[in-house]
């Protein structure tokens, strides 16, 4: 008996030795192949026992990454490791880090004292730096949509002064997923020490005025080699698609954000929710990891008696809730408003013809923009804007009205995730 159990001990370190050396192999081979095309180091340790690692300059910038295992909850777990150095700091006293059990404990510590005045990016991302004007100045829109597409990815991921750290748990095994996160740190860095303004600024700028088809025409018209991060760019490409109602060409774009980072959880959820609508079905439940509680409608979100129409506070609560994702608010918007009949008052801010319309089609009409009001406080409130579809005849009117509140009813049929503008078609001036 004494024999037996000395044989099934040696026999399970044996067999735990090998398992050990064939995950290790795997992913050295990976860290190997990876290295060989992008002019990195790789070095083994121990003979395939030890950690994997990989260093060395690409695209400009320092990279250090490491395959190894950490104690968690009292037993070994796999772990990867992923550094990138700018190659000089930033000198901003800066750290971005998502709002996570991690974010939390840095709020507590003082760390979240920087208000950048964003909604989403404020509630979603733990923001401190040495000086908030300065900060403020440097984290543009196009800035802030990098760093908060980059952060909500799997891991746990921070920005500083001195460039970006990933840590994943479990071992990157393949090419395609250690490719993916070195490419997508190389095109954030970008972003952050180029002083140049990104060729995305503009789609942005177009998208948050309400002007979708020309966001998508300015995106569509970027250089394959622009040193934009592909799956951004395709992110934002897909959600300005599934926008207008082109749900089979937002789920491609959403594929390639998808394949190009296997990490970027939000782009597979988006593809998949795209592909159902493409396909008639229902679309399937979100990821739980990508879902925040969502305020239960109440009394408050029946339409109001007098005007059968939805209260904009219900919608603006519903949808930009703290900690609720541009995927989230696509889904609640369609569950619960959209095509709902709505009587709102905002300020017109400007009125054009136009011939065709990402969401309103080809037929011709008088696009309007109007200010419906800030939701959120203090610095982190936003202007939610109404993009209104009134008729043709409509524009001379519209435009003698500029500068002025309008009262106007229509129906509510698409809502913006990332800008968060409402859509309303058929609409018509109540005097």
């Amino acid at each position: 008996m004494t024999r037996f159990f000395l044989f099934f001990l040696v026999w399970l370190f044996v067999s735990l030795v090998v398992k050990a050396h064939k995950r290790n192999s795997a992913v050295a081979d990976t860290f190997d192949a990876v290295a060989r095309r992008r002019g990195l180091r790789s070095k083994r340790r121990m003979k395939g026992l030890g950690s994997p690692t990989l260093s060395g300059v690409y695209k400009g910038y320092e990279y250090t990454a490491e395959a190894t295992s950490r104690v968690f909850n009292r037993s070994m777990r796999a772990h990867t490791s992923v550094k990138l150095t700018f190659p000089q700091s930033l000198d901003l006293g800066l750290h971005l880090e998502w709002q996570g059990m991690a974010g939390e404990f840095l709020s507590m510590l003082g760390k979240q004292d920087v208000r950048i005045g964003d909604d989403a990016f404020d509630q979603q991302v733990v923001i401190h730096g040495d000086d908030p004007e300065t900060l403020r100045a440097f984290l543009t829109p196009t800035r802030r949509f990098h760093c908060q597409r980059f952060l909500m990815r799997r891991g746990r991921r921070v920005i500083h002064d001195g460039g970006i750290h990933v840590e994943l748990r479990g071992r990157l095994q393949t090419e395609e997923a250690l490719d993916g996160v070195l490419e997508s740190m190389a095109a954030l860095a970008d972003q952050l020490v180029d002083s140049i303004p990104p060729p995305l600024s503009q789609a942005i700028e177009e998208q948050s005025s309400g002007a979708l088809d020309e966001a998508l025409q300015s995106i569509r018209a970027m250089p394959t080699d622009t040193p934009e991060a592909l799956p951004d760019r395709k992110v934002l490409e897909g959600e300005i698609l599934y926008t207008g109602a082109r749900y089979e060409e937002a789920a491609d774009a959403f594929a390639i954000a998808r394949d190009a980072d296997p990490t970027d959880a939000e782009a597979a959820a988006w593809h998949d929710r795209a592909a159902a609508r493409a396909s008639g079905q229902s679309p399937p439940p979100l990821p739980e990891d990508l879902v925040a509680s969502a305020p239960e409608p109440g009394p408050a979100a029946e339409p109001h008696l007098d005007t059968d129409s939805i209260s904009f506070d219900v919608v603006c609560a519903t949808l930009f809730a703290p900690d609720i994702r541009s995927l989230q608010v696509s889904q609640l918007f369609e569950q619960r408003f959209e095509d709902a009949p709505v009587t709102w008052t905002g300020e017109l801010q400007r009125a054009n013809r136009a011939s065709f319309d990402l969401v309103f089609g080809n037929d011709p009409c008088t696009k309007a923009v109007l200010g419906l009001g800030e939701y959120g406080e203090g610095l982190a409130s936003r202007m939610i804007h109404a993009v209104a579809q009134f008729p043709e005849d409509m524009a001379e009117r519209l435009g003698d009205l500029q500068g002025t509140p309008v009262r106007f009813s229509g129906r509510l049929v698409r809502c913006d995730p990332f800008m968060r503008n409402l859509f309303v078609a058929d609409a018509k001036l109540i005097s």
